[in-house]
């Protein structure tokens, strides 16, 4: 079963509490919720006046599946595209149909449902381009989700030292009021700042990530596809689609013989 995190966010999370437990504070100093109201209340609350609920509710959802789904490997990718093509080219489509049946990237397996139907070469085009932009543009929308909560939050983490400072003046003579007061205001101010800055930008860089992993993936599956529908040489197909991920080729030497014109 996957864990809902890598070892790389458990890892980063710890860095980042260790400052506060090497300065000896008990977590409960830290917490007070009626600051955490105000900051990730107003929070939600902002985004949801800029953003439709079912936005935020796939940008959730894409966080979800970025911190507990790893990468599918490229030479693995190139492996099987290469493998269905030689031997589709060498038996027909008919003796790859049950193992592309069972793909489990949705993106890859329409397209080589297509080809399976004998779709033309244009239309299978057409179809996997056209649902390539709708996810890039679903990918581009839940991370423009996050980095609105990132800019809320510092808002109105200082709204919140606003009403703490508020409460403050009104009690000067009320010592149990004067502390809820400054904790409001101090507190709600480290709430913003760590919910932006620890949250929701490392999310939005995070999805922007695996957004270009997902679109590079998605180009080498249109390739593949179309490689497959037109019967092309194996070899040809995995020099092909090898290229996609490759490092681009260290420049020559000035006096190289590649280099002469």
């Amino acid at each position: 079963m996957a864990l809902p995190f890598s070892f790389g966010d458990v890892a980063a999370l710890a860095a980042a509490g260790t400052p506060i437990e090497a300065a000896g504070f008990a977590g409960t100093l830290f917490l007070h919720l009626p600051s955490l109201a105000i900051t990730l209340g107003g929070t939600m609350a902002a985004t949801l006046i800029q953003h439709p609920l079912s936005s935020v509710a796939a940008a959730f959802r894409a966080c979800r599946a970025a911190l507990s789904r790893t990468a599918p490997s490229a030479e693995e990718e190139v492996k099987r595209l290469t493998r269905f093509v030689a031997r589709a080219r060498r038996e027909g489509l008919l003796a790859i149909e049950a193992e592309a049946l069972g793909v489990e990237d949705p993106f890859l397996a329409k397209g080589l449902r297509l080809v399976l139907d004998g779709a033309p070469r244009g239309t299978i085009l057409e179809i996997l381009e056209n649902e390539h932009r709708r996810l890039r543009e679903k990918s581009a929308a839940s991370q423009r989700v996050l980095e609105s909560m990132a800019a809320y939050a510092p808002a109105f983490g200082m709204i919140g030292t606003l009403i703490g400072l508020v409460q403050l003046l009104r009690s000067i003579g009320d010592t149990g009021a004067l502390g809820a007061g400054m904790a409001t205001a101090l507190l709600t101010t480290l709430y913003g700042a760590l919910a932006s800055n620890l949250v929701f930008l490392p999310l939005a860089g995070k999805l922007e990530a695996r957004g270009r992993d997902e679109a590079a993936f998605r180009d080498l599956a249109i390739a593949g596809v179309l490689s497959l529908e037109a019967r092309e040489a194996p070899i040809l197909v995995e020099e092909r689609l090898a290229a996609f991920f490759e490092p681009p080729a260290p420049d020559r030497e000035p006096g190289s013989r590649e280099a002469v014109t």
